[in-house]
């Protein structure tokens, strides 16, 4: 009689089977290993490492290695090797004496019915501890998965918490507000655009025909002292950038602006007339010497006006109104200007440098308005 083959055998489904021990060295894996990928694909019947692999479950096996699927190992049984039974003692008796044989017939039945009971404990031991095994798995994954809830749960409770005071926060904001504008509506007085509309003089227009024909008939003086403005800022703010104090007569030599006569000592500009001609001077001091390109830097823009409609139509005049300049700046204005004048302007330490180091004629203003920067130029081209 030949023996059974140790490795290879045909399976049920066709093809070759393959013991568990060489399956493992065949992986670089431990049997316990392959054993415990076997149970992970429901093969749970593979139990020993010379248990025989074949058929689907060998194709599902090497397709899971393939592709890396990792499970619990699984401890292969223990393959015992059926102990001989010992040679019966015959018992002498009657019925040995009687019948020879019988009492180790008897002997031999008992020692078999022992032997499959012990591998059928031995086989539910090792199902008791797989299935142990397994609800083990079970819980510890139950349990992770148990306390991977109770932290989403303390970490949206948190949240929950943090909006909540952000909502009071802003609820309480705008009670705040709500009531800060209605203590504001209630202190703020009746504007004078409010009276002048319950008066029955709709829109800006109206509104300011009616003051200047009060003001013409001097109306309006008593009433002055009675206004008061509730932002200061803003009228103070137009007051200078559109009113101009001109000495003596106001003429039309001031586009765009709001022109009043007041005495020399208060004018910040002197009468049309005599901006004309002091800007005529300058125009002719300007060609005499060959300067036809000036730069003013600083200054009020409001000035501008004048002092382009004045000057002289051959010579360019540029307007920096940032006073701050860089030396790349003052070394642009050196190269492109003949005249630089500093308009009450803090052009910086690089710049001045810069424009002390070329020869171009420099004027310094420190006052910002237009009478102390006409003469200023005057001087500054006096001693050409």
């Amino acid at each position: 009689m030949t023996a059974a083959p140790s490795v290879v055998s045909c399976s049920k489904g066709g093809g070759l089977a393959i013991r568990v021990r060489k399956l493992a060295k065949e992986f670089n894996r431990s049997a316990a290993q392959v054993l415990g990928l076997l149970h992970h694909l429901g093969y749970i019947r593979y139990k020993s490492e010379q248990d025989m692999v074949g058929g689907a479950a060998l194709t599902k096996l090497r397709a899971a290695i393939r592709e890396g699927v990792r499970a619990d190992p699984v401890l292969p049984a223990q393959t015992q090797k059926k102990a001989s039974p010992a040679p019966s003692v015959p018992i002498p008796g009657m019925m040995d004496e009687l019948v020879p044989g019988v009492a180790a017939v008897q002997q031999s039945a008992s020692a078999t019915t022992a032997t499959t009971a012990v591998g059928r404990t031995d086989k539910a031991r090792r199902k008791l501890a797989q299935a142990r095994a397994v609800v083990d798995s079970d819980r510890k994954q139950v349990a992770d998965a148990q306390r991977s809830v109770e932290a989403l749960q303390s970490s949206l409770e948190k949240d929950r918490r943090a909006l909540d005071a952000r909502r009071q926060a802003l609820e309480q904001k705008e009670v705040r507000l709500a009531e800060e504008r209605e203590a504001l509506r209630t202190a703020l007085p009746e504007s004078l655009a409010g009276l002048l509309a319950a008066r029955g003089l709709l829109g800006f227009d109206e509104q300011e025909r009616a003051l200047a024909a009060m003001a013409s008939k001097r109306a309006l003086g008593s009433a002055l002292a009675t206004l008061i403005a509730t932002d200061p800022t803003t009228i103070a703010r137009l007051l200078r950038d559109r009113l101009v104090l001109v000495d003596s007569e106001v003429g039309e030599g001031f586009p765009g602006l709001v022109a009043v006569a007041v005495s020399s000592d208060r004018a910040e500009v002197p009468s049309p007339t005599a901006i004309r001609k002091q800007l005529d001077w300058i125009g002719e001091r300007l060609l005499l010497n060959g300067l036809k390109r000036v730069l003013i830097v600083g200054g009020s823009p409001r000035w501008q006006g004048v002092i382009h409609g004045g000057m002289d139509a051959r010579i360019a005049i540029t307007f920096a109104l940032d006073g701050l300049r860089s030396a790349a700046d003052a070394t642009a204005d050196v190269a492109d200007c003949d005249v630089i004048v500093r308009w009450a302007a803090g052009v910086g330490a690089e710049a001045v440098a810069v424009y002390d180091g070329s020869d171009r004629v420099q004027i310094e203003v420190h006052d910002d308005t237009l009478k102390a920067c006409l003469d200023a130029i005057r001087e500054g081209l006096a001693g050409l």
